[in-house]
């Protein structure tokens, strides 16, 4: 029995040991939460700032535009002449000025071919012509005096024709008075035939006198105009058939470029501009003689500019580029040089053409940079926008419509309006509402004035 009852202790103190080794770690949970939160502090609130993102910006304003644009080409001369030799001979006389180069005045002989044979040519007609009239002289006696003979044998053939009415005289006598006056007037006719023949011949002669004398002029080469020499291929002593170049120059008067534009370019220039007169109204470009326009030379210590004029427009347009030329004319391009300062347009120099529209009032623009292709929709009517900033220094997207382009600027047509400002630096992320520190950018502004007025080339 003593044996049972101490079983039954032992297995009740182990239950106890098992509840214990679970309850005490409740108890020391509870213990923590209670005295955790007699050590709770309140919540502190943390505030937030944004912080503004620096930004260059521009105030709209309205402005004159001074529309222009680009484009190159290489000049020619006005005019060039081919010294072709209009008679065959040899050449008896070269000008020290004729040589590849020099400027030579209009009117200033060069050349001369051998004119011997041509001068005897004319002395030979000459003659045969002073034998001409010397035989128009004698023709012209001897009708005188066979018209007078004539004259008295009618004047037989009359007395004699009466007398044989009469019956005083046989008709015989008559028929032969009557042969001699056919003879007489057959005669007289004769030599009236010859006097025209002979005028006829001389007439010929006086033609040919005039072609000798034509062609001894051509033995002498004179300058139409004030030329610069380009190329000379005949020398003294050479022989010269005709229809040979002897030496070619080029008109120091003008100077023309062909300055290829599309179509597209000229739009912005074109404008309101009216025709400069009814035969404008007929180019492929209407307006385009209105423009005014400016021949560059870029050097690498300095620019030479020309003052050019739009003389016409090209007939074709090329295939492959679509362009369209325009040829512009500077007038005196030698007399503008100056020796180690300013050169002369001669023939192929590549230069920039500077084509400028009419100003147009009242334009706001923006710096190229400040257009931002459209995030907005496909079916937006707009495809750029720009960043504008509102009254609280936030971000607003506003999408606009470009009116023409050029020389690192855009001119708008919608979306923006004078007194706005405009961000003119890159925002990346660009978001809406977005909070800017804005700072005006004066020197951009000042590039953009001046740009406007057309004032300052490209570079």
């Amino acid at each position: 029995m003593a044996m049972v009852t101490s079983k039954k202790v032992t297995s009740k103190k182990a239950a106890w040991n098992n509840k214990f080794l679970i309850i005490l770690p409740l108890i020391i949970a509870i213990a923590i939460a209670i005295f955790a939160h007699f050590l709770k502090k309140p919540i502190e609130k943390v505030v937030s700032f944004e912080k503004p993102v620096k930004v260059r910006v521009m105030k709209m304003s309205k402005m004159m535009v001074q529309p222009k644009a680009f484009a190159y080409g290489t000049s020619v001369p006005g005019k060039t002449w081919d010294a072709i030799a209009e008679v065959s001979g040899k050449i008896a006389w070269k000008s020290e000025q004729l040589e590849d180069g020099n400027i030579i005045k209009a009117g200033t002989e060069l050349l001369r071919i051998d004119d011997t044979s041509y001068r005897l040519t004319l002395k030979q007609i000459d003659a045969q012509i002073k034998a001409s009239e010397i035989k128009e002289k004698t023709i012209n006696s001897s009708i005188a005096i066979d018209e007078l003979n004539l004259k008295l044998l009618n004047k037989e053939l009359k007395d004699k024709f009466g007398l044989s009415q009469k019956g005083a005289l046989a008709k015989s006598a008559v028929d032969e008075v009557q042969l001699q006056v056919y003879s007489a007037e057959s005669k007289v006719q004769n030599l009236h035939n010859a006097a025209a023949i002979n005028k006829a011949e001389r007439d010929v002669l006086k033609a040919q006198k005039a072609l000798a004398e034509y062609e001894l002029s051509n033995t002498r080469i004179q300058t139409p105009f004030d030329v610069r020499v380009t190329e000379v291929k005949s020398h003294v002593a050479h022989f010269v058939n005709k229809g040979q170049i002897l030496f070619s120059a080029d008109d120091i008067k003008t100077a023309e470029i062909n300055a290829q534009l599309t179509i597209g370019t000229l739009r912005p220039l074109m404008g309101k501009i009216n025709a400069r007169n009814e035969s404008d109204t007929h180019q492929r470009v209407p307006g385009a003689l209105s423009l005014d326009a400016i021949v560059r030379l870029k050097t690498a210590n300095h620019t030479i500019e020309w003052q050019g004029i739009v003389d016409r427009v090209a007939g074709l347009v090329d295939l492959q580029t679509q362009s369209i030329g325009i040829i512009v004319t500077v007038n005196d391009p030698y007399k503008q040089a100056k020796p180690g300062q300013r050169p002369p347009l001669t023939r192929n120099t590549f230069v920039e053409v500077e084509l400028r529209g009419k100003p147009q009032p009242d334009q706001l623009l923006v710096p190229a940079n400040a257009i931002h292709e459209n995030t907005l929709p496909a079916n937006s009517k707009h495809k750029q926008n720009v960043y504008v900033i509102d009254n609280d220094n936030r971000l607003v997207i506003r999408p606009v419509k470009i009116k023409f382009s050029q020389s690192g600027y855009s001119v708008l047509s919608q979306g923006i309006k004078a007194g706005e400002r405009i961000v003119i630096s890159d925002i990346v992320p660009a978001l809406e509402g977005m909070l800017l520190e804005p700072k005006e950018d004066k020197k951009t502004i000042k590039w953009l004035t001046i740009q406007a007025a057309g004032t300052s080339s490209e570079k």
